[in-house]
């Protein structure tokens, strides 16, 4: 909903009081952060909850997966940074007005809402790493659609819809894997090492999409996206086959 809140901000004030209201909003989070309990709990578990053994059970298999993980997270958090930085100029820059791209764009909410809710609901016994298959084939449909959004409405909004459903469940399955893949004991450490690449490129994937797009057309940075979603969907289908 922010998105065309902004969008009706820049039209009536500006850019500049769009960009203080922003900020007004940010700063108004700051007592709620304040009122986060200091305490910290940690609940004692029962001997029936002993952790299962990880998958990856040897060094070499540790490698292995930490490698195809990483891949596949880099790739994933590439897409969610560049597409939340330029999804509604990639899409008029295809063709599509820019009063349908912003509305057109919201519905990514919708979609990552609406996957994480039947992920609670019915994929309760469903494999992380299978779940990561299905994040990773959502996004790559949904950005395979972003080739006709210029042109067709309803491709612009199945992008939009599959590639938010995509991305809300590959934040539960980048969550879940490494508790299966790996020691849950030496869970925090691994994981931080894991995700590390990954933040280096999710801060210059707008910034390399953006010249990108200026250089080479907007349809040049959608195939990168593919790209990456296809890359996204090779690292977890390697996952599924070697750690299922």
């Amino acid at each position: 909903m922010l998105w065309p809140f902004g969008q009706f901000l820049i039209e009536m004030l500006g850019w500049r009081v769009a960009l203080r209201v922003y900020a007004t909003l940010a700063l108004a989070t700051v007592p709620l952060h304040l009122l986060i309990p200091r305490g910290r709990h940690a609940p004692e578990l029962s001997a029936r909850f002993a952790p299962a053994v990880p998958r990856a059970d040897t060094s070499t298999r540790i490698r292995s997966a930490g490698v195809l993980f990483a891949t596949g997270l880099t790739c994933t958090t590439f897409l969610a940074a560049a597409l939340s930085a330029h999804m509604i100029s990639l899409l008029s820059g295809m063709g599509l007005a820019t009063s349908s791209a912003v509305w057109i764009s919201t519905l990514r909410g919708l979609g990552q809402s609406s996957a994480r809710l039947c992920e609670v609901l019915f994929g309760r016994h469903l494999d992380p790493l299978m779940l990561g298959i299905v994040a990773a084939g959502l996004t790559a449909i949904g950005v395979g659609f972003a080739f006709w959004g210029g042109i067709s409405p309803g491709a612009a909004i199945a992008f939009s819809l599959l590639f938010g459903a995509g991305n809300g469940l590959a934040t539960i399955a980048r969550g879940t894997q490494p508790l299966i893949l790996f020691d849950p004991q030496s869970y925090g450490a691994l994981k931080g090492l894991l995700v590390t690449p990954s933040f280096f490129i999710s801060a210059a994937a707008p910034t390399i999409v953006a010249l990108l797009a200026a250089a080479h057309g907007p349809a040049a940075a959608i195939a990168l996206a593919l790209l990456c979603a296809l890359g996204a969907f090779a690292s977890s289908a390697m996952l599924w086959i070697e750690f299922r």
